[in-house]
């Protein structure tokens, strides 16, 4: 009984912190960058996340892999949400923690903290039966090269 609850609790921090790897929270905040009216900032940060989630919705309409954790499907948008390949969620706490990364290069605390929300985020999709390692690091060489060239390119 013990081993169920703490089974149980395992899953629900890891739930969370997968949330937090989420398109729905990446794009709270850049909507809240709007707000304080830091228009470069939230370019910064949508530019790579569209060409991101474009990315994944072509590969996904055309290369369907099997989540290790099976989702039945009846749509064209069931399949997409139903494939794990690349990992949506690899590629926002990529951008993330690439970004943060940038602004608090210099507290050694904060890159610490940083890349522990990036490896936790990682495995929670693995552990949670969402994607399977190759999932993971297609998405997170996707979001790396698509936010280096978007910084390079247009955010000199």
């Amino acid at each position: 009984m013990f081993e169920k609850k703490i089974a149980n609790k395992k899953v629900v921090f890891l739930e969370v912190i997968s949330y937090f790897s989420s398109y729905k929270i990446y794009l709270f905040f850049c909507l809240l960058l709007l707000t304080t009216k830091n228009v470069q900032l939230f370019l910064e940060m949508i530019f790579p996340f569209l060409l991101c989630f474009a990315t994944t919705i072509v590969f996904r309409l055309f290369y369907f892999k099997d989540r290790p954790k099976k989702e039945a499907f009846n749509s064209i948008f069931g399949k997409i949400k139903s494939s794990s390949f690349p990992s949506m969620h690899a590629q926002i706490a990529t951008l993330i923690s690439l970004k943060l990364f940038i602004f608090f290069s210099k507290n050694k605390t904060t890159i610490f903290f940083i890349t522990l929300f990036f490896l936790l985020s990682l495995y929670a999709r693995v552990s949670l039966k969402k994607h399977d390692l190759t999932d993971i690091i297609a998405g997170v060489f996707i979001a790396s090269t698509y936010f280096f060239l978007s910084n390079a390119i247009f955010f000199k």
